[in-house]
């Protein structure tokens, strides 16, 4: 398979279902968390959240792209520059939605402390 032409035709319905199935196995084999796991040190409850954003990601790309670093082995490579793309990021959607989030939030047991 060559590499896919960012100016190609469109994407035929077969080629789309493909890269679904192969989003689909990645996330029945837990490669995404895994991969999280061994960037950030671990899963916590909000990079839980980090890998739904990921897979998200990858259905959203191109699916040819994804289909093509699969068949040459690279498709780990490109999930973890998506993961420290998110992970880094001060403008990604993981961490405007999760990481900031976090910061602007008060726990329960510590908002008695504080003054209404």
């Amino acid at each position: 398979m060559k590499r896919p032409k960012k100016d190609a035709a469109p994407i035929d319905p077969q080629t789309r279902a493909a890269a679904v199935a192969l989003v689909n196995r990645l996330a029945v084999g837990r490669r995404v968390e895994r991969l999280i796991a061994n960037i950030c040190g671990g899963l916590s409850f909000d990079l839980f959240d980090l890998s739904q954003i990921v897979y998200l990601s990858l259905l959203e790309d191109d699916a040819r792209k994804l289909l093509y670093l699969d068949e040459v082995g690279e498709l780990d490579y490109f999930i973890v520059r998506v993961i420290k793309n998110q992970y880094r990021s001060n403008s990604s959607p993981w961490y405007r939605q999760c990481r900031l989030f976090g910061a602007r939030t008060v726990e329960i047991g510590t908002a008695s402390n504080l003054k209404a």
